[in-house]
């Protein structure tokens, strides 16, 4: 443990103090410890001291909302402190911390002796005050990697991970100890080392949980065909963050996925990561460093077969994605890629499916949809089969709209053709989906280029591919004049010029779609939107035509991920 007077005279608060200051102040101050999970003080108390972190890292939270953080040499609770006033924030321990603690009576003995002192924290406060303040940078990021069985991979895994990680930050593999040091050594490793592995034993015994009260996250390890539930590193875990309410988890496996629905039972919120480090060496640490690589692809009907050209321009370019999703038809197209099909796949799939295998719509007794459904479903069962979203060989989602309580819902995990089916039904074409007592339709009625939910899932660079046309809906000769029997003639004729009754109906729900778009272009490091204005939602023979859309659009596209050049 440092002495009090090395941590003031390192602390820019204190720095410019004479040595006589800095001995009476060291001799007024005591160390504190807070455990992880546990609060320093809430928001609405009386300031009766303020505090200087020595180790650990602590967040700063207003309500229910994480807005900063404290990191070792700084100062927290002062400004409250010299204005006499009550805590306007909640602070929380978020590792092991040691604290030196300077009472109000202490620091106003202190202000009273020696001005430059005051001074020096007036400015401070003044700085905070105005919001000129600003925080160091993050601070290094530790991970607890924990295995879930005794597999002998495991340290091998670790190990590779480590140079995987090296790649983006410096990292440091701190291995199991007998003999668990303070946590000093642990804040010391961390402030040397880009990021720290936390090698955990199988058992939870004194070195894992320090490793875990140490962790930002935690990566579970496991073999993909030995399923296990949730363990005591898992439980520890949980109970350090029931303040916070959340887990941070990331499950890795090896080999073939097949029973990943097994790992998720008893497991909410757990972000999936096949391990191939043949294919994907380096995607769970672009992950991990926050810059991951998203593909997100829109919805739009037939003008989602622009994606395929879209797909064979970065395949003919070497990039690949670490995290593929869509809505609709994107989502459609997003699976395929996910599924770990070629650009000539991805292709031959999207045209038996909508072209050749014949007309999809399989009309029904309009009460509730114009069509039942059947027909694309079960043409997404034999493309997938039973394959659920989470043993995909790409992270991926898809979209649908909840139309009771108008929101969007994320499916990263079920059924893949289901989720599939459900995320294309067009509302009063198909029929909506009853799910959980929600009622679920096309997910491009609330969110049809998702590129909030990539951010969400890790993906720090992302590519948004918008099929929909840049020209509105062109009706100023459209003809709806005439009895019944004549407009069924010119449409039989195709003489009409009035646009499909689907058409309207998608152009009514999807009206807000831009105006979303224009919101998130904040989330969107390339957009792409490739010329579909000539071509219908239900123009499947034109695919041609659609596809050289989107690969010349991606071709005069300058790109490559920034990541990927690592």
């Amino acid at each position: 443990m440092r002495e009090p007077i090395d941590l003031l005279r390192d602390t820019e608060f204190f720095s410019d103090l004479d040595q006589e200051a800095l001995e009476e102040m060291a001799r007024a101050c005591q160390y504190i410890e807070v455990p992880r999970g546990n609060i320093l003080f809430s928001e609405g108390e009386k300031a009766e001291s303020f505090y200087i972190l020595a180790y650990g890292r602590m967040g700063v939270w207003s309500g229910r909302r994480r807005i900063s953080e404290v990191h070792p040499m700084e100062c927290v609770g002062e400004v409250a402190l010299l204005r006499d006033g009550n805590r306007t924030n909640t602070v929380k321990a978020e590792r092991d911390c040691l604290l030196l603690e300077l009472t109000r009576e202490a620091f106003e003995k202190l202000l009273e002796q020696h001005p430059r002192a005051m001074l020096k924290v007036a400015l401070h406060v003044t700085d905070r005050l105005a919001g000129s303040y600003v925080q160091q940078t993050k601070p290094p990021q530790s991970i607890a990697v924990v295995p879930l069985t005794g597999h002998p991979e495991f340290e091998d895994f670790c190990k590779r991970l480590q140079v995987s990680l090296n790649k983006f930050n410096p990292t440091t593999l701190a291995e199991p100890r007998d003999e668990v040091p303070g946590i000093g050594w642990f804040n010391e490793l961390e402030q040397e080392a880009g990021t720290v592995l936390y090698q955990c034993r199988t058992g939870l015994c004194e070195w894992s949980e320090r490793c875990l009260r140490q962790a930002d996250r935690v990566m579970l390890v496991g073999l993909k065909d030995e399923p296990v539930g949730p363990g005591v590193h898992e439980q520890y875990w949980s109970g350090l963050h029931k303040r916070e309410g959340k887990l941070l988890l990331t499950l890795i496996g090896f080999g073939q996925a097949k029973r990943t629905s097994k790992w998720l039972e008893g497991r909410d919120n757990v972000q999936v990561h096949h391990l191939d480090w043949n294919k994907y060496p380096d995607r769970i640490a672009r992950f991990i460093n926050r810059k991951a690589f998203g593909l997100v692809l829109g919805g739009g009907g037939a003008r989602g077969l622009a994606h395929v050209g879209v797909f064979r321009a970065l395949e003919e370019r070497g990039i690949k994605p670490d995290l593929v999703a869509g809505t609709s038809m994107g989502g459609f197209c997003a699976a395929l890629i996910a599924s770990g099909r070629s650009a000539a796949e991805v292709e031959r799939d999207l045209r038996w499916t909508w072209i050749d295998a014949g007309p999809f719509l399989d009309f029904n007794l309009p009460l509730y949809s114009l069509v039942k459904g059947d027909r694309v479903r079960g043409r997404l069962v034999r493309l997938f089969g039973h394959r659920h979203i989470e043993d995909l060989d790409i992270p991926f989602f898809c979209m649908t709209a909840d139309i009771t309580n108008a929101q969007s819902v994320v499916h990263d995990r079920g059924l893949l053709y289901r989720w599939l089916a459900v995320g294309m039904s067009i509302p009063g074409v198909a029929p909506p989906y009853p799910y959980n007592g929600r009622l679920l339709l096309d997910g491009g009625l609330l969110n049809n280029l998702p590129v909030d939910v990539a951010s969400e899932h890790g993906c720090g660079e992302i590519l948004a591919i918008n099929v929909d046309p840049k020209e509105e809906m062109a009706i100023q000769d459209a003809d709806f004049e005439g009895t019944l029997s004549k407009q069924l003639w010119r449409k039989l004729t195709g003489t009409t010029t009035a646009p499909h009754i689907v058409e309207v109906l998608i152009r009514v729900t999807t009206l807000t779609n831009a105006a979303a778009i224009g919101r998130m272009r904040h989330l969107i490091d390339h957009y792409v939107q490739p010329d579909t204005d000539r071509f219908g939602l239900f123009d499947f023979h034109m695919a041609d035509d659609i596809v050289k859309s989107g690969y010349e659009a991606m071709m005069a596209y300058d790109f490559t991920p920034t990541t990927h050049s690592v």
